[in-house]
């Protein structure tokens, strides 16, 4: 059992990119055009999280400001990633992924009380 998300375009049936998700946290975008992609927490506390390179670099960085059940995240791009074909992909999938682990997060506090 592996978890993974397929990115498409739409009314497609073909993949442009998939991200599986880490053994503990965090994970892997692999696009068509071959690129790679590391999805890591850039804390402790997994609050903040990160785009970056198969080499480490930076892309772009999600840091969590929710309030109450409310996710929200401020979000900042670095220098090198204006430019990158796959900016919007990152964005828009880390802000998903954002969304669906605060989705389980608020399930899995309502199964311990």
């Amino acid at each position: 059992w592996r978890r993974r998300v397929t990115v498409r375009r739409e009314e497609s049936e073909i993949d442009i990119a998939e991200f599986e998700l880490g053994w503990s946290s965090g994970g892997t975008l692999d696009t068509a055009d071959g690129r790679r992609f590391r999805w890591a927490a850039a804390n402790f506390w997994r609050s903040n999280w990160q785009w970056v390179t198969e080499d480490g670099t930076s892309l772009v960085h999600f840091d969590g400001k929710s309030k109450g059940t409310k996710p929200g995240s401020i979000m900042a791009i670095e220098l090198v990633a204006v430019d990158l074909p796959q900016l919007s992909l990152l964005v828009t999938l880390g802000w998903y992924l954002l969304l669906m682990t605060a989705e389980e997060e608020a399930a899995a506090a309502v199964v311990i009380n």
